[in-house]
């Protein structure tokens, strides 16, 4: 069986902020919900034949979608992780 590194590094992010997060694995990426709600947080989306992930949120519009005007907002999933969690731009939490 072979080890989920990127669920595994999520789910060390949901521990850090007391397991209040439900992870979901779906198609190319992982989509984050809020436990006591099921509110929709962030998705990380990986972008295809690269290590690199799109970080979405939930948009007003109920999808996930880009961050900004000119394109997403794109990392390595420790970058990711580390994105959400800071919230720079208020989309999140």
């Amino acid at each position: 069986m072979e080890i989920d590194i990127i669920l595994e590094k999520l789910n060390a992010f949901n521990f850090s902020h007391q397991e209040k997060l439900e992870i979901k694995k779906r198609g190319n990426g992982y989509s984050l919900y809020l436990k006591f709600n099921g509110r929709p947080i962030a998705r990380v989306k990986l972008i295809s034949n690269s290590n690199i992930y799109e970080v979405l949120w939930w948009s007003h519009r109920d999808k996930w979608e880009s961050i900004g005007d000119f394109g997403g907002e794109t990392f390595a999933i420790d970058g990711a992780i580390e994105f959400i969690d800071n919230d720079p731009l208020g989309c999140f939490w």
